[in-house]
């Protein structure tokens, strides 16, 4: 079960900017997507409906790299070593996918608060300002 942790780490990572992603994308529009491929698919087919593919494509390239880094590990036997190559991997990119729906989801608050801000008459900067 140990070894399977990373890649849980990662995939879940993976999902949770990807859910991110999509919220914003849906109200504020795919153009905000700073991946090519990713806005592609959003303008092509939606941003929901290309949610189930761009989550492959990203999880196959994300944890197929991990698997192959493990094999590597596996082969000159250090896959059970605190430091490792799919460590490194899948934790590293895991991390900064954490990193990321944190962003988005920043971004979404703040442009959340603007709007409700602009509906009320208010500047986002000071409440005295028009």
């Amino acid at each position: 079960m140990n070894e399977l942790f990373p890649f849980g780490f990662a995939a879940t990572g993976k999902v949770l900017d990807g859910l991110t992603t999509s919220f914003y994308c849906n109200r504020y529009g795919a153009e905000n997507e700073l991946s090519n491929p990713h806005r592609k698919f959003m303008e092509d087919r939606g941003v929901w409906k290309s949610f189930p593919k761009r989550q492959l494509v990203a999880q196959g390239i994300l944890l197929g790299t991990g698997i192959v880094l493990y094999g590597i590990d596996h082969f000159f036997g250090v896959e059970n070593e605190i430091v490792n190559l799919h460590k490194g991997w899948l934790y590293g990119l895991g991390g900064v996918t954490y990193i990321a729906a944190i962003n988005n989801s920043f971004h979404y608050t703040v442009e959340w608060i603007k709007e409700k801000r602009k509906r009320r008459g208010y500047s986002l900067c000071h409440p005295n300002l028009k």
